[in-house]
């Protein structure tokens, strides 16, 4: 919306201005006073333009609450305060603050920006798909459906990662129900003894816990979603401390386990534990002010390699359970036959 207001108010005032310079008669050795004339009837025009502009409802409270401040002695913002004072009616005075102060919209907030990229790619490919169709193809090359499903894609990640959308709305019930199947396939497969039905929902559960997880990733980094803004967000928290849990607990039991046969894990654990805790400050800000980029680097260098070093422990611990079955058994199915 701001970008397009920003965009009509400047069609209108370079219009005006092109209509005037152009309807002005140009008399020979007269050129001072036309451009007097053209002047004045410019800021005339602007300044009808701009208060039009100025006296939008959004807009309009703002200047009542500046009036009321300044009454009270509170000192406003130096641009601000040139938009309050140029509301009185001297035209010169309204172009002058508005040149002085206005300030064009230059970047896009993230979630708006990929939302157009989305949208974009989505309507290239369905173009460039017609286009093929009305040429006899049968079907649109691969690159364009590939464009127009990444479109949509795109487009449905975003909109599900905006708390008040209707695509949120419908991601929200979609993970509900999905939880909710996973929860009653592995419940009644235990009950009945069918491995395969528990093993498939718990990969199931692990793959919509990770979605989740990482959709809520997204509309952090898009300042789109708090833990608090929907049961969408609280289930990703969840799903994340569910996963973070299992992971650490795996690592803990391959390294308690293997700790008298291979003295290197513990060591290797608490290289990796002093890694991470590394790579945390180093990738904090100190003072407020950001570390140079060679250090924030490092610090992402060392995390990730404290966090692999985990995974690898969790994998081995996690295919040791899978080899030996001496899990829970009707996860890890019947024991082998032992003739």
């Amino acid at each position: 919306r701001l970008w397009r207001e920003n965009d009509i108010m400047w069609g209108r005032l370079d219009a005006a201005e092109i209509l005037i310079d152009t309807l002005v008669p140009s008399p020979p050795g007269q050129d001072e006073q036309r451009a007097a004339v053209v002047s004045r009837l410019r800021n005339e025009a602007f300044v009808a333009i701009l208060r039009e502009e100025l006296q939008r409802e959004d807009v309009a409270k703002l200047f009542s609450v500046a009036d009321a401040a300044r009454r009270d002695g509170i000192e406003l913002d130096g641009r601000l305060r040139d938009l309050v004072e140029a509301a009185e009616p001297d035209a010169n005075a309204v172009v002058g603050a508005f040149q002085a102060s206005y300030r064009r919209p230059t970047s896009l907030q993230p979630g708006e920006g990929l939302s157009d990229v989305g949208r974009a790619a989505d309507v290239a490919g369905r173009v460039m798909g017609g286009i093929a169709g009305l040429r006899g193809e049968a079907k649109p090359p691969l690159p364009f459906a590939l464009a127009a499903r990444l479109g949509q894609l795109v487009a449905a990640v975003l909109g599900a990662a905006v708390p008040t959308s209707a695509v949120h709305r419908r991601a929200r019930l979609g993970f509900l129900l999905l939880y909710l199947a996973e929860s009653v396939a592995i419940v009644v497969g235990s009950a009945t003894g069918v491995s395969l039905v528990v093993r498939l929902a718990v990969a199931f559960a692990v793959a919509t816990g990770l979605a989740n997880v990482a959709l809520w990733l997204i509309a952090g980094r898009l300042r789109m979603g708090r833990v608090t803004a929907s049961p969408l967000w609280i289930a990703a928290v969840i799903a994340l401390a569910a996963l973070v849990g299992i992971v650490l607990g795996l690592a803990v039991a391959q390294v308690v386990r293997t700790a008298g046969d291979h003295p290197w894990a513990p060591w290797g654990s608490l290289v990796a534990v002093a890694a991470v805790g590394a790579g945390v400050v180093l990738r904090r800000p100190k003072a407020g002010v950001p570390r140079p980029r060679a250090l924030r680097r490092a610090g992402l260098a060392l995390t990730a390699l404290g966090l692999a070093w985990v995974l690898v422990l969790a994998g081995l611990e996690l295919k040791h359970l899978a080899t030996t079955r001496d899990w829970i058994p009707f996860v890890a199915g019947p024991p082998p036959d032992s003739r």
